[in-house]
């Protein structure tokens, strides 16, 4: 007999640069239809990191990530921005619960192997680890993973694996029932977005009553260019297009160490945070486009190269600042489709087992939106990605200053001091 494939998952990525709320205060704020299924304990450690050459690995999946999805971005020209840092952590916890196939369908999609992919549990001890020993007046970072369930299906939910999520991933798992109170279980989901992303995120992803279960991830963060809270300095400068000129208000950035790296293709320098996360500029050279120097391979390469000046006198140092305009971008992308036509995760659309819920399950659906603000205090945003299932050192004498203008079309890389890339994208006109 078939195997009817009902309305199963959903995956919600949610990534926010704002103020951090972590995820286990949030229920006070959901109706009694949302019941919680499970605990999730972890404690911060300052000195918490990985083997510097997974961060290297995650780097190069971030760029492989961006380079699929930003596809139609490029080709009309549109500003644009993505979170590879919440695709990956959402897709962890996907994988985690899937058959072999989707396993391997999931690993090819993010270029990582099994065993990187299951470093997220430890990878979010990272990004927290951050956040608990910040100044919580400038600076917050938060992941939050969760679990939400309908168990008014008749599908025998696995109390194991909703526990193991818990522990190896921090993820909290909720009780709500989509087929027989839609309504109150999507309000409740959209209460937990907003919540978990200071109101930068709210609306309604009206998941359909055959909905199982629905993952969600949200990264939260806000950072400020100075510890004491004063703005950059600023001034009026064009930003050269390629039709004409337009005038933008420019921040300077602090000065860091190094110089601006480049070839042939594009050249590339950061400022930093007062908390150290790098906000990284990728600026093609005439004669080459910006969707060139955005290709996974060359900007891993770009990027690996060191900001250090090769001078015939070791008692001098460089340090560069960046002037760069200030900005918005947003990021809408149904990522789905773009997978579907590059003829990938085909066994995850059409139907998979998960150690989850005895049932078969295909992904119906896969959004990405996102925004981010840069301003004279700092850096803000949100992004939300949908996956949706249905059932079926040395001392120096002196040193040499240099600017680094952004002054036409660019990418940029939003880090932490490891290289986790949080946010990525392109601007190609500050005004828009």
């Amino acid at each position: 007999m078939k195997k009817i494939i009902k309305s199963v998952m959903l995956l919600i990525l949610v990534s926010v640069l704002s103020l951090s709320i972590v995820a286990c205060k949030t229920t006070a704020r959901l109706s009694t239809a949302t019941h919680a299924l499970n605990n999730v304990s972890y404690t911060p450690n300052q000195n918490y990191t990985l083997e510097s050459s997974f961060y290297d690995k995650l780097r190069k999946s971030s760029y492989h990530i961006y380079d699929l999805i930003s596809e139609e971005a490029e080709e009309n020209g549109e500003n644009f921005v993505a979170s590879p840092l919440s695709i990956y952590m959402a897709f962890a916890l996907l994988d985690y619960i899937s058959d072999e196939e989707t396993k391997s369908e999931i690993s090819e999609f993010l270029n990582l192997s099994e065993e990187d992919i299951l470093q997220a549990g430890e990878l979010f001890k990272c990004v927290e680890r951050a956040s608990a020993y910040s100044n919580k007046e400038i600076c917050k970072v938060s992941l939050t993973n969760s679990i939400w369930m309908d168990k008014d299906q008749g599908y025998e939910y696995n109390q194991e694996v909703l526990d193991s999520l818990a522990s190896v991933f921090y993820c909290y798992g909720y009780e709500s029932s989509f087929s027989k109170n839609n309504k109150k279980a999507n309000d409740d989901i959209r209460k937990f977005i907003k919540n978990n992303t200071n109101g930068l995120i709210d609306r309604s992803f009206d998941l359909d009553e055959r909905t199982l279960f629905a993952l969600i991830n949200t990264l939260y963060f806000k950072d400020n260019w100075l510890f004491d809270g004063d703005e950059l300095d600023t001034e009026s400068k064009k930003f050269y297009l390629e039709a004409s000129d337009v005038l933008c208000e420019y921040l300077y950035g602090k000065y860091v160490s190094g110089v601006a790296v480049e070839d042939e293709i594009a050249s590339t320098m950061y400022t930093e945070t007062s908390h150290g996360y790098k906000l990284r500029f990728i600026v093609p050279k005439d004669g080459h486009t910006l969707k060139e120097a955005m290709e996974a391979d060359y900007l891993y390469n770009l990027t690996s190269m060191r900001h250090e000046a090769v001078e015939e006198d070791p008692y001098v140092s460089h340090a560069t600042r960046t002037i760069f305009p200030i900005f918005n971008a947003k990021g809408k992308v149904d990522v789905k489709s773009i997978l579907m036509s590059k003829n990938m995760l085909g066994h995850t659309f059409s139907g998979h087992n998960t150690n989850l819920v005895n049932t078969q399950v295909y992904v119906s659906n896969i959004l990405h939106d996102a925004v981010l603000k840069v301003d004279k205090k700092g850096v803000e945003g949100a992004a939300v990605t949908i996956v949706a299932e249905n059932s079926k050192d040395a001392g120096f004498f002196g040193t040499v200053y240099h600017d680094f203008l952004v002054d036409r079309p660019f990418g940029f890389i939003l880090s932490t001091r490891e290289g986790v890339v949080l946010f990525m994208g392109q601007i190609t006109n500050p005004l828009k």
